[in-house]
């Protein structure tokens, strides 16, 4: 059994035994195990029907049919449809003195583990509320509460904009990665241009050379040599050791 409804069985024990006490027919029978657990699958559920409870209750189903009329007499539940299509939800109303307010707090807090289950169901794949409550193992109709509520959140999407709900298909709504708004016309190459290869290669060969050196060789101004020699520093392909009277350049640039 459904761990909520196997709480709801025991508050109900409970509140029913309370209520036995203060009934003026004090040799009344209390409740069986079975009605508890037809009630607390009634709650949990909002409705349950014969098939469904005949793998809940250790009785026969012609027997459990009987069960069930009797509580529908008894003002227990109220039943819906007719023959094997016959369902069956709690009447609330059948005792004023019974206080249900601890089971309706559990079904609130299951939700919050349907959701997880749906979300999970629905990640990579659409799906329609009778094949996710097919897979989580809950009602049909409270799948389609649950799933009406997370698509006007945002949460899921719907295949096809159709009326006929056993139609729609469900997948969970996916979030755009981040795209900087911003992006840099120029991204640095991560390969030499003519003039920085050849500056490398002298270097290389003579890393003791000048910045008026290299603008003697390449024919370049002293602000094109700085402005290389900054950018090959800044890609990690040159280093400059010391000062700039007495150090040295050190080529890490790796030649093809």
């Amino acid at each position: 059994m459904d761990p909520l409804a196997e709480k709801t069985v025991k508050d109900f024990r409970k509140k029913f035994s309370d209520l036995q006490h203060n009934r003026e027919n004090v040799s009344a029978p209390l409740l069986s195990d079975n009605e508890l657990i037809i009630l607390a699958l009634a709650l949990t559920e909002d409705e349950v029907s014969n098939s469904r409870l005949q793998n809940m209750v250790e009785i026969h189903p012609s027997d459990l049919t009987k069960l069930l009329k009797r509580m529908c007499k008894d003002d227990l539940l109220i039943g819906s449809g007719f023959g094997r299509g016959t369902t069956y939800r709690i009447n609330r109303d059948f005792s004023g003195s019974i206080d249900m307010s601890g089971s309706y707090d559990a079904c609130n807090s299951d939700q919050d583990n349907v959701i997880s289950m749906i979300k999970a169901c629905c990640g990579h794949q659409w799906l329609s509320a009778e094949e996710i409550a097919l897979k989580i193992g809950r009602p049909v109709k409270e799948i389609r509460t649950v799933i009406g509520n997370m698509v006007k959140d945002g949460v899921l999407n719907t295949e096809a904009a159709d009326e006929n709900d056993s139609l729609l298909r469900y997948k969970l709504q996916e979030v755009p990665n981040k795209v900087p708004s911003k992006v840099p016309s120029k991204v640095p190459s991560k390969v030499p241009s003519k003039s920085e290869e050849k500056i490398l290669k002298l270097l290389f060969a003579n890393p003791s050379m000048t910045r008026q050196d290299l603008m003697e060789q390449t024919n370049l101004s002293d602000g094109g040599v700085k402005k290389i020699l900054n950018r090959l520093k800044k890609l990690g392909w040159l280093e400059r050791i010391g000062s700039d009277k007495t150090g040295h350049w050190v080529v890490t640039y790796k030649f093809e």
